[in-house]
């Protein structure tokens, strides 16, 4: 308890919450596991501050999947579901050699590293390839013999939105856009909602993106602000009358100060 500290980034909920710092969640003796290149990238997220975003939300996934709390934007296998200690045996993170170029060469080395070890399930797949073409990981579930991405996943320190170049992989079967300045709210056809989405990725809203990373990680975020090139966020219908209202009243204003 000496380590936790009382949490600010807890979207609209008004409870007291506590987080925990990361490089104490991503260590062997809590996760249970060791994985030294999740956890030495979060103890020193200085040095590359991008890495340490991606490192996050892979530790935001990971928790997810060893302690079987299911999150509809990070699907768990049907198997792994069963009890705590299933889904943690089932479960595994994985750093992809930088042979592996494109989802295709990841599946292939997934494939060859878990062929001998039938009880793990679900994998949380991370190209080191520093040009992997527009995901920076994947939750991938074995199918048989063979192994399927269900889920890719990609971080923006700012508030940087997906375009048409970057459309997601029509094979990947859940496509989550998470954003260091993640905005307020979506907006989708005049009203406001959690979450929405634009060439194939989801998009959140605050709430909705602290639900899906927990209070420790949302707590840990960079949170940029938004960068002046990008437009600002787009209004609901309600906030459009309450803007053309105010801009009426200024534009008479100033004609009765002229008149």
């Amino acid at each position: 308890k000496a380590y936790s500290y009382m949490a600010e980034q807890t979207g609209s909920n008004a409870k007291f919450l506590y987080a925990w710092p990361p490089f104490l969640l991503a260590s062997k003796n809590v996760l249970g596991k060791d994985y030294r290149i999740l956890s030495e990238t979060l103890c020193s997220p200085q040095i590359d501050e991008a890495k340490a975003f991606e490192a996050l939300a892979q530790l935001a996934v990971l928790l997810r999947l060893l302690s079987s709390q299911p999150h509809d934007l990070v699907p768990h296998i049907t198997t792994a579901n069963l009890h705590p200690h299933a889904a943690f045996e089932a479960t595994e993170m994985y750093h992809a050699s930088k042979e592996a170029k494109d989802l295709d060469g990841l599946i292939k080395k997934v494939t060859e590293i878990y062929s001998l070890r039938p009880e793990v399930m679900q994998v949380v797949v991370v190209p080191l390839f520093a040009s992997f073409p527009s995901y920076d990981f994947f939750l991938f579930h074995r199918d048989g013999r063979n192994w399927k991405p269900a889920s890719g996943y990609q971080c923006k320190l700012g508030d940087e939105l997906p375009d048409k170049k970057h459309t997601a992989l029509t094979n990947v079967g859940l496509s989550v856009w998470i954003g260091g300045s993640c905005r307020k709210y979506r907006v989708e056809a005049g009203t406001r909602v959690p979450q929405t989405e634009k060439y194939g990725w989801v998009l959140m809203g605050a709430d909705r993106q602290v639900d899906m990373l927990g209070v420790s990680i949302s707590e840990a975020l960079p949170h940029h602000t938004a960068s002046l090139s990008i437009p600002p966020c787009k209004l609901c219908d309600a906030e459009n009358s309450l803007q053309d209202r105010r801009n009426g009243v200024n534009a008479e204003s100033k004609r009765l100060k002229t008149s």
